[in-house]
């Protein structure tokens, strides 16, 4: 089984890949290496809406699946990208304490814009840090931020904090290899950037006014080398790549709700070689739905 203690070989492991881009079109990665090739591996899971639907079999459904998946190649961490719960505020504890506690990693929960809190309720008081927060692992950090911060109580897609993303990132410049993971896409829908336009439901889709600081985040994600991949959840209806700036950045459809593609995860692996593939996985069906390199 794979140990947390895999983390030490990215000291220095990319230094002959750094310069790698990815190219304007998707670029499929070579057959999967070995399950012993692999240093670290952590997935990304978006939208279980917990509180609607048939959503004690999806959360059941995850947990199983995760824990499936550290026997299987290992997995040494886990991201519940946003929307948890859904429009509820009473449900955090149940979620917890009926399945989370169960999975046998550690995970970390973004903020998104269907995880309702409470005038008495915070996010460092349910997860014990704050929503926008920063984990550290070895020579990798993974900095994560709440989209939906304008109102505790209602459905608001919303940007990062601008400025605690700028000074969070040149506070991580010492960093081999950052890993940003947003509920909400930092860009309105319909903007052309690397040949890739944007989807529907990303900042300003409600209120145009706030594109403008979404674009703020967008360039400080841009111009951070150190930033590998972004990762994002509340599109349903997305589970690939869109590039800005050369900068991958990865949906990861749904692992809960009742509309949207396949139910699925992404899987992020980074080999002890210093390259690293993405993949969004429908477990459902067993099969991989996209799949692509990350150059380190």
């Amino acid at each position: 089984m794979h140990t947390m203690n895999r983390r030490t070989f990215l000291k220095g492991a990319a230094a002959g890949v750094g310069a790698l881009m990815l190219p304007q079109t998707a670029l499929a990665v070579r057959n999967l290496p070995t399950a012993g090739d692999i240093a670290f591996r952590f997935a990304v899971a978006g939208d279980l809406h917990y509180a609607i639907g048939d959503y004690t079999e999806h959360a059941e459904n995850m947990v199983r699946w995760f824990n499936e998946e550290r026997e299987d190649r290992g997995l040494d961490l886990v991201f519940l990208n946003g929307d948890i719960v859904h429009d509820v505020t009473d449900r955090y504890d149940e979620l917890i304490e009926n399945y989370l506690t169960r999975l046998e990693m550690p995970y970390y929960a973004t903020k998104g814009n269907h995880d309702f809190l409470e005038d008495d309720q915070s996010w460092e008081g349910i997860w014990g840090y704050p929503a926008d927060h920063v984990v550290e692992e070895g020579d990798m950090a993974f900095v994560f931020a709440d989209t939906s911060r304008h109102d505790d109580r209602s459905n608001h897609y919303s940007a990062a904090d601008s400025v605690w993303m700028e000074e969070t990132l040149a506070g991580l410049a010492g960093k081999e290899h950052v890993f940003v993971v947003l509920h909400i896409a930092q860009r309105m829908e319909g903007v052309k950037v690397d040949n890739h336009i944007w989807p529907r439901y990303g900042v300003g889709h409600q209120d145009p006014a706030r594109a403008e600081e979404g674009e703020r985040v967008m360039q400080s994600l841009e111009n951070a080398p150190n930033v590998k991949a972004v990762f994002h959840g509340h599109n349903h209806y997305e589970a690939g790549l869109y590039l800005s700036k050369g900068k991958p950045f990865f949906f990861c459809s749904r692992i809960g709700h009742t509309f949207g593609n396949a139910i699925g995860y992404r899987i992020v692996e980074i080999y002890g070689d210093g390259t690293a593939a993405t993949y969004q996985y429908d477990p459902n069906s067993g099969r991989m739905v996209t799949n692509h390199e990350i150059p380190l």
